[in-house]
């Protein structure tokens, strides 16, 4: 009888670290997250209408590629972990050149998948700044994009 209690319990401590340990790639397409979204996708990326796209890298990993239609700007998920049956959290790094001086930062975001819709609740940079919170801009207050699921 102990013996089966020691085992319930060290299941109880191990299975989160599982969770935590999941491929990137596995938990977008889990959660749905995989494939392109955009504002308008039927409209052509645009510095208003960002086109991101999220694929497959290997050995699990995930990466997104946001088109701007003036240029694209890779994205590596480095760790990705299914919260809810509609939230993940995702550890991003900015890797292309493109981004300019903010290539190279980190963020923390737990974005929230709806009925097609994607949204970011939450979003702080690997400095500590907190860009979103509840969904909101911190800056301004308005509310982070919603972005839609385009056929792909």
């Amino acid at each position: 009888m102990r013996f089966s209690a020691v085992i319930a319990m060290l299941w109880l401590f191990l299975l989160p670290g599982v969770a935590a340990a999941e491929q990137p790639w596995p938990a977008l397409v889990k959660i749905g997250l995989a494939g392109t979204w955009g504002h308008a996708c039927n409209a052509p990326p645009s510095p208003a209408n960002w086109i991101i796209t999220f694929s497959a890298t290997a050995n699990g990993g995930a990466q997104a590629s946001s088109n701007r239609g003036e240029d694209t700007r890779l994205t590596i998920v480095d760790s990705a972990q299914v919260l809810t049956p509609t939230t993940i959290r995702l550890h991003l790094r900015y890797a292309d050149p493109a981004w300019g001086e903010s290539n190279g930062f980190t963020f923390d975001v737990i974005n929230e998948i709806v009925a097609r819709h994607s949204r970011t609740l939450q979003s702080t940079r690997g400095d500590g700044a907190v860009l979103i919170k509840e969904g909101l801009f911190v800056a301004n207050g308005q509310p982070s994009p919603s972005l839609e699921k385009c056929a792909n």
